[in-house]
């Protein structure tokens, strides 16, 4: 598994660009016999900064330091992503509004996400969920603050999705 850089700006690649690339191998022989892979190729997608929500429902969750074992769900409707600009592609973050912040370091932050059909919460909820933000969060102010996933996910714009927050 190997990740890099593609190009040090992104002023080089636009949205629906395709980029082509081959694996090359080398042996360990005297030799240093040279091959590679079939060409592989993959689409760049369009990114998209989604607001939902007005920045008003206050709750300290999740991001109350004080206790160790914090957890919160939140849902977000299909309908709510789109009609607020979203399109299938990747969620690369999280925002949050808030009102007061403190310098205190959450340690063992995670935020996972689920795909679901439900359009209510009633609990929480068990399922196959994908990890997009594993490590320690200081919140860095007051207003809107983001928090860049650690792994993106591509979500396909018709399931509504679950955000497990925990700490």
């Amino acid at each position: 598994f190997y990740t890099g850089i593609f190009n040090e700006s992104s002023i080089y690649v636009n949205p629906g660009d395709t980029i082509f690339y081959r694996i090359y191998a080398v042996d360990n022989s005297i030799n240093r016999n040279q091959d590679s892979s079939i060409l592989y190729k993959f689409n760049i997608s369009r990114q998209f900064n989604v607001l939902i929500g007005n920045g008003n429902y206050i709750i300290p969750y999740p991001f109350r330091t004080f206790y160790t074992d914090s957890r919160t769900h939140i849902l977000l409707t299909a309908s709510e992503i789109t009609s607020a600009g979203g399109s299938m592609g990747r969620i690369i973050g999280m925002g949050f509004y808030f009102l007061n912040a403190s310098p205190i370091t959450i340690n063992n932050f995670n935020i996972k996400v689920l795909e679901t059909t439900n359009s209510t919460l009633t609990g929480f909820v068990s399922g196959n969920w994908s990890t997009v933000f594993s490590g320690n969060f200081t919140v860095p102010g007051t207003g809107w603050r983001y928090i860049n996933f650690t792994a993106p996910h591509f979500w396909y714009g018709t399931s509504n999705l679950i955000f497990d927050i925990c700490f």
